[in-house]
Parts: C-alpha cells; structure tokens; sequence
C-alpha cells in the first residue's frame, strides 16, 4: 500500500474567535425553543449551557432538525457566527469515545481540513461539557450544499477522503478505544439473525440469501489479505450525508461518531458504493425497479478523485478487496435500520432487502470488471 507522509492539505485555516463572554438569553425567553420532553432542550437548560461558551452576543436560537432526534440539535445564531449545539443521547454516551472523536477533529482542525470547529469551554478549554450527566459540544455552522450526484463532485469526494487519510496518518496509535467496522463484524450478524423475527417467514429466504452474500464477502475479503494491511485512523462513514458542497467542492465532512483504526480502505470502498449507488428515479419508491449495477461512472470518478492526491494511490491488492467490501457496507447499512424496525425510511423491510441481495449479487458476479475498471 502506498502511503506517504502527509503534505499539508490545502485548505486555509479557520480564523480563531475571539475571546469574551457570551451573553445569553434568559430562561424565559427560550421556553418556545423546545419543550421539556427529553429528546429536546428546554429553555433553563439551554441559558446554562450557552453561558458556558465565548460567542459574543446571541441572536436567535432554532431547533436543527437533522439528524438523531434522540439527540437534540440547536442553530445558534451569535455576534461570533453561527453554531450547532448538540446534547448527546444519553444511552449512546461512551464519553471516552467522545473525546477520542474531538482528538481526531482537532488533529483534522490543526492540518487545516475542512470540517465544523468544535469550540472550547470559556472555563477550561474543554470541547465536551458534562452537566448533569448529560454530554454536550458545540461545532461551528458550516453552510453549504447536499451531494448533486456530479461527476465533479464526486471526485471532490474522493480527494476528500484521500486528504482525511493523509491529515490522520501521523495521528499518535494506540489511543483508539475498541470498535469494529461493516467487514466481518458480529454486530452485522447480529442484524441479519434479528431479520427473522422482525420481518417473519415470508421472507427467509431472503434473510438466508443475505446472509450467505455477507459471509461469502467477508471471506473474500480476507483471502486477499485485508487483516494484515496496516491500519490508521479513518472516518469509518464516509458518505454525501456527512459532506457539505459548495461549487462543487467539499466544504466540510461532519459526523466523526465511527472514528476508528483499520485499513483504510475500509473508508475507500465505503465510499465508492455511496457515491456509485443508483436509487429509483426521483418520486420512485419502489426498490424492485431500482438498478442492480452502480453508476460505473461516478465510481470510477470517486477512486480517480481519491487517486489523484499524491500519497494515495489504490493499490492493486485494495482494488481486488474493493468489490466484496462493497457488498458487506451495502449489507450492514441496509439491514440495521430494517432489524430495528422493518422499514428501511419509508420503504418495507421485505422489498427493500430484496433490491439490496439483487444489488449485492450484481456487485458479486461483476466485481472482476469493476475491478478492471478502476484499474
């Protein structure tokens, strides 16, 4: 694998603000921000909170509502700039996690990668404030825009990851707590056993099918070698949901939750089924009339993209892993959501993992030409 040492990534620096205590709105007046329901804040615990941070004068606060409700999200709007305040699900907590994500940002942060600032505790510099139990950080607003399935974006994509790699290859090994990733993992498992329950006998044969295309993968995987290649820290979720655009660049990568030390490509192949996959046409929910191929284009655009950035060529041996590490992200992605609930957002569980074993078995019987074409 080739691996280089890591050049500066040209990104410029984020400027510093500066430093002065925060002025922040009464308890009164952020009653209506959010009600006292425990997946959201409320206004006494919002005025503590802010009080805590150096961002000048505040203007206005509104709910954020991406991502987990379970974990609520406000837009604060203050003389310093704009700010996302989050307050950590409480049973998702493992604050050594936490913080192991925040020395990865500020590694990121230090060589100028384009990510969301976390900002400081006025009072000890911390990035993670504990009140009450309850875990909460506060990154810079970054604004800009969704994935457009471009092939120029797509390739911004890849150069993305490839500078992610560079900025964390001299990260200081040995600090990462345990975790694993979608390849050969117990918890994908685990998913695939709770299928039967949650969806039932009609559709065994599918849950068998996807089972069988994960292990077979997985398998595959290793024979060409995956767990003796050396590891770095990696993001560990690299898709166009955690990406902002702006002309067609990433502006910023957001989401360090899954932060972890394994081969990188890992990221890469997560990352070429992501932006490769093909959805119904727009208005088309139905998963039976989606593509089985992905866009061979825009994948070949997000390795060129990763490629091109000096210290980051794919090697023949990862292109030849590429292929069935993609089966395995496409298999742990779509069967957690439907284990828990048996949809997939909006879609059946059962017609939604029919199209995933069709997509899966695609990806299988054509892996060699995809990895010809990546070549």
């Amino acid at each position: 694998m080739s691996q280089g040492a890591p050049p500066t990534p040209p990104f410029p620096p984020t400027p510093q603000a500066p430093s002065g205590a925060s002025v922040a709105p009464s308890a009164e007046s952020l009653r209506v921000i959010a009600p006292a329901d425990g997946a959201s804040f409320d206004g006494a615990e919002l005025a503590v909170v802010l009080s805590r941070y150096d961002i000048g004068v505040i203007n206005s606060i509104h709910r954020f509502r991406r991502g987990s409700e379970s974990s609520p999200k406000v837009l604060v709007r203050a003389a310093r700039g704009d700010f996302i305040l989050k307050r950590r699900a409480p049973e998702r907590v493992d604050a050594s996690r936490v913080r192991f994500s925040h020395r990865v940002q500020m590694h990121l942060a230090d060589r100028r990668f384009p990510l969301p600032r976390l900002v400081r505790s006025r009072l000890d510099g911390a990035t993670l404030i504990n009140l009450d139990d309850r875990l909460y950080e506060m990154f810079e607003y970054i604004h800009g825009e969704k994935y457009d399935q471009s092939l120029a974006t797509t390739a911004s994509a890849g150069q993305a990851l490839a500078n992610l790699h560079l900025a964390l290859a001299d990260f200081p090994p040995g600090e990462e707590p345990a975790g694993s990733t979608y390849h050969n993992a117990d918890g994908v498992r685990a998913n695939l056993e709770a299928l039967d329950q949650q969806l039932g006998a009609d559709h065994h044969a599918t849950i068998e099918t996807l089972r069988e295309q994960y292990e077979d993968a997985a398998l595959r995987a290793e024979e060409r070698g995956l767990s003796q290649w050396p590891v770095q820290v990696i993001h560990g979720d690299w898709h166009a949901g955690n990406m902002l655009f702006r002309n067609g660049e990433v502006v910023a990568v957001i989401d360090y939750d899954t932060v972890r030390a394994a081969p990188r490509v890992i990221d890469v192949a997560n990352g070429a089924l992501q932006f490769s996959l093909q959805r119904g046409d727009q208005g088309n929910a139905d998963p039976a009339s989606w593509p089985a191929a992905p866009d061979e284009a825009r994948l070949r655009k997000f390795c060129r993209g990763y490629d091109g950035v000096q210290g980051c060529i794919i090697s023949t041996a990862e292109l030849h892993a590429m292929p069935w590490l993609m089966v395995e992200a496409l298999l742990a992605e779509a069967t957690g959501p439907v284990a828990t609930t048996g949809r997939f957002g909006g879609i059946d569980g059962g017609s939604f993992l029919r199209m995933i074993a069709t997509k899966s078995d695609w990806i299988r019987k054509n892996g060699d030409l995809l990895t010809r074409s990546l070549a």
